[in-house]
């Protein structure tokens, strides 16, 4: 019975350890842990940003547009749509973006305040070329309710006046 009772505290001092060493590790990681936090904490309080870096950056213009390409935007949606094009040298394709006008969009106020632009883009090989932008024109268009169209169309015509 007294082999019972050794064998019984040993098991248990073996259980307080591993707790003891749990516990010293859950410590450590919480001592890292604030002084992660206390260097963020003195970072965020410093203001050592340079000012170059505080200021937005500033959007280049993309690409020069082929008349031709923005012709075809202009008669299928019309000229208040922006168009932009992202080659990539290394392939034989471009990215057609379509910019679509606030008052066009159908995005919610949420999404334009995080986005800042309602963009459809579209990768477009050089071999469709501009019945590739005429496509994705029409899709774009296509996209739009019936009442959006309209007022697209009648712009349009508008601007051809």
């Amino acid at each position: 019975m007294v082999k019972k009772s050794k064998n019984d505290s040993q098991k248990k001092e073996k259980e307080i350890e591993k707790k003891v060493e749990e516990i010293d590790k859950d410590t450590l990681i919480l001592e890292s842990l604030q002084k992660i936090n206390q260097r963020l904490t003195a970072l965020e309080e410093k203001d050592n940003v340079p000012e170059e870096l505080k200021k937005e950056p500033e959007v280049k213009e993309g690409h020069p547009i082929p008349e031709e390409y923005r012709g075809i935007i202009d008669n299928v949606l019309n000229k208040k749509f922006g168009i932009k094009l992202d080659y990539d040298p290394e392939r034989p394709q471009f990215i057609l973006n379509i910019v679509v006008p606030k008052k066009y969009s159908l995005m919610s106020k949420d999404e334009w305040e995080m986005m800042g632009v309602d963009m459809r883009s579209r990768t477009v090989s050089y071999a469709d070329g501009s019945n590739g932008v005429k496509e994705w024109a029409e899709k774009v268009y296509s996209s739009f309710t019936p009442e959006i169209q309209s007022l697209i169309v009648a712009e349009r015509k508008e601007s051809k006046k």
